[in-house]
């Protein structure tokens, strides 16, 4: 079992029965707001959404079979800052992307 997780088990960040755990919800400025927690040092931080390039070309795609065929489904595709840049672990460039 990792390191964190026996440390979450003795921090008693369990889920939904003590209201935290790998997520926590929270109210902010009156809305709810999840969190998300880091591993290493085991703080909540707000979630940021990853985008992959691959994935939102994969959607324009036609068909299941289209979109079976992108390198995400495929695993080999990792987060990138923008859907326009090009993946920086195959060899996915998406329309209108430039490979550097």
């Amino acid at each position: 079992m990792p390191d964190f997780i026996k440390q979450m088990t003795e921090k008693r960040l369990l889920g939904q029965k003590t209201k935290q755990g790998f997520y926590k919800r929270v109210e902010e400025n009156g809305k709810k707001v999840t969190l998300s927690i880091d591993y290493k040092t085991l703080q909540y931080k707000p979630q940021q959404k990853v985008k992959f390039a691959s994935l939102e070309a994969a959607k324009s795609m036609p068909g299941t079979a289209g979109k079976m065929k992108s390198p995400l489904l495929r695993g080999r595709c990792r987060p990138v800052s923008s859907a326009s840049e090009p993946c920086p672990t195959c060899s996915f460039t998406p329309p209108g992307a430039s490979r550097k």
